[in-house]
């Protein structure tokens, strides 16, 4: 026997299919407005969630605002401990302060026993004489002038030529440094020697 499919009443002439979803449409506006529903209030949740999560990180400094050594502490850091070591004592002006070091000190020993008499022997080792002009290019700048030392700072060279230029010996340590820091200037015309 064969069977009649259709969407439509054979006798009414009402289409069936169309009534049937438009009934079950009806009957779920509920529950897809409480889906609806749901996902705002998991939105809410969320967002309140991420609020929490900002006031709780904006809670601490905000609590250490109050706190004085917020505003008084410093800290002293160096780049390289072995060149220069930096820590903080008493209240320093709060800023950055860049230190160049120009040498790293070395040990110096000057030993002498005299002589008491100019029969007295001398006793062993190597003695050095020298004649005529003979300066020690890396003799200390503080030994000059009876251990008064030299006085740092920018001079001002002009040559020949009427040609100037300013020689920066505010940072140099010995008798070399300054003849390579005359000898450096390319802006005159200028060489020094010992």
């Amino acid at each position: 026997m064969g069977r009649i499919q259709t969407n439509v009443g054979l006798i009414t002439g009402v289409p069936i299919g169309q009534t049937v979803d438009q009934l079950m449409s009806v009957e779920s506006r509920p529950r897809d407005n409480l889906q609806t529903a749901n996902k705002k209030i998991d939105s809410e949740r969320t967002a309140i969630t991420e609020l929490s999560v900002l006031f709780l990180t904006a809670q601490y400094p905000i609590k250490n605002l109050l706190k004085e050594d917020v505003y008084t502490k410093r800290t002293a850091t160096s780049s390289n401990e072995s060149a220069l070591i930096a820590r903080v004592t008493g209240t320093p002006s709060v800023g950055n302060y860049t230190f160049t070091p120009i040498r790293t000190t070395q040990a110096d020993q000057w030993l002498t026993s005299g002589v008491r008499e100019k029969t007295s022997p001398l006793g062993g080792g190597v003695l050095s004489f020298r004649f005529g002009p003979g300066v020690d290019r890396t003799l200390s700048l503080d030994q000059l002038r009876g251990g008064l030392g030299f006085e740092r700072g920018v001079i001002r060279i002009t040559d020949r030529s009427g040609a100037s230029a300013e020689i920066d010996l505010t940072t140099v340590q010995t008798l070399d440094d300054v003849i390579a820091a005359i000898n450096g200037n390319t802006r005159i015309n200028v060489r020094a020697e010992v």
